[in-house]
């Protein structure tokens, strides 16, 4: 990897343990959600293929169910960053599962979007055990995580993407994907420049792979296979363009979607995972939830 992009990944890595200690010490977790952590969904003993468990304590009904991808440019970042979002979540009336999965370079899409499918058929499993209603399934993820959940639930529908990966998807169904500053173009030549890691995201020779047909994820083929979509994204998210370009894709296409963006230039990228203790990020929250509850 370029030399440049291993030091500013190490810069990020320390910010963002900075972050999550701060955090950690002056925003505590809601004492009436019950967690599980570290399960494995792949029999391997590697951290990054297990996954979180959040449920009420008290909770009458099946709980409608969550399944979550933190973000990171699929570069930073574990499952544990996601731990305030997926605790409210869970306190709003959610089974959440928080899905961890490997990284670049040590993988890349095509083989974090398998792993991460193997955690969602884990976590499908679990359901009932935990209270959970298998007709009421929701994928989630912010950033790189959203990126993964709108291939997860396209793959689900389309069987020539599934195939490409090498994915015999399971039978069952995702009623909405919600996505938080998606990072959803990995292809484009934009200031972003997500594109410089395009052959560690998908190797040497990527424009060749199957897969490269889809990289946008305004083919034709993955809107159509997609579910109804709840998109949030703020003034101060970097990634904010992505966001009103996907959701305008969406919305051409003739896909329930759902646009939340918010005005406030101090709510940066991935504000709800990232500034939980804002009211915007739990107003955010509590639209979402209503959302995925009455779909």
């Amino acid at each position: 990897m370029y030399k440049f992009i291993e030091t500013d990944l190490q810069k990020q890595k320390k910010e963002i343990e900075a972050w999550y200690q701060k955090l950690s010490r002056e925003y505590p977790l809601p004492e009436q959600v019950r967690i599980e952590r570290d399960i494995p969904y792949l029999k391997d003993g590697r951290n990054c293929h297990r996954m979180d468990i959040y449920y009420p304590q008290n909770h009458n009904g099946r709980l409608p169910v969550l399944m979550d991808f933190h973000g990171g440019g699929l570069l930073l970042c574990d499952k544990k960053v996601n731990q305030w979002f997926c605790s409210q979540m869970a306190q709003r009336g959610f089974l959440v599962f928080c899905i961890d999965y490997p990284l670049v370079p040590e993988s890349d899409v095509y083989g974090i979007l398998k792993d991460s499918y193997a955690g969602v058929r884990e976590a499908y499993g679990l359901i009932e055990r935990y209270g959970g209603d298998k007709e009421a399934v929701a994928l989630c993820g912010d950033s790189a995580g959203a990126l993964i959940a709108v291939y997860l639930a396209a793959l689900q529908k389309n069987e020539r993407l599934a195939k490409i990966l090498g994915i015999t998807p399971s039978a069952f169904e995702f009623g909405a994907v919600a996505a938080i500053s998606g990072m959803f173009y990995t292809g484009r030549i934009d200031r972003q420049g997500i594109f410089i890691l395009r052959k560690y995201f998908y190797g040497k020779g990527y424009r060749k792979h199957p897969f490269w047909k889809y990289v946008n994820p305004e083919h034709e083929e993955i809107l159509e296979a997609l579910p109804n979509m709840f998109l949030t994204t703020s003034q101060g998210d970097y990634l904010r363009t992505y966001t009103l370009s996907f959701a305008a894709a969406l919305k051409r296409q003739g896909k329930e979607t759902v646009l939340k963006d918010y005005g406030d230039a101090t709510l940066k990228h991935d504000f709800v995972c990232m500034q939980p203790e804002r009211e915007e990020a739990g107003q955010a929250m509590d639209e979402l939830a209503d959302f995925l509850k009455n779909r």
